[in-house]
């Protein structure tokens, strides 16, 4: 038996409409929404992962995921997620301790 064979015979389409759940609604873009950090992890220097839990609106308790690429790419990929960053601490008045990358414990 193959990975991909539907289990129930509807066949494996990829579109979200088959992917979700109907009370599972997608978050359209350029939504704002009040949410505040649940995690931050420093995934090994590949990138950072900022996990956000929504607390308002019609999206509350849903979790969103954002990586921060800022150790390999190019310089201006580079420069925007650390301006990304930089953003992300100084919305929560975040004063590192020291000049290297953050880690999980900052």
């Amino acid at each position: 038996m193959s990975f991909w064979i539907s289990r129930t015979g509807k066949g494996i389409s990829g579109s979200a409409e088959d992917a979700f759940t109907r009370d599972f609604e997608l978050i359209p873009n350029n939504t704002m929404a009040l949410a505040k950090i649940a995690s931050f992890v420093n995934n090994k220097n590949e990138y950072l992962e900022v996990m956000w839990k929504i607390t308002s609106d019609s999206y509350k308790n849903r979790e969103v995921r954002q990586k921060i690429k800022c150790f390999s790419g190019k310089d201006e990929q580079i420069d925007r997620a650390l301006n990304m960053l930089k953003l992300i601490m100084d919305l929560c008045t975040f004063k590192p301790s020291h000049g290297d990358a953050p880690s999980n414990e900052d």
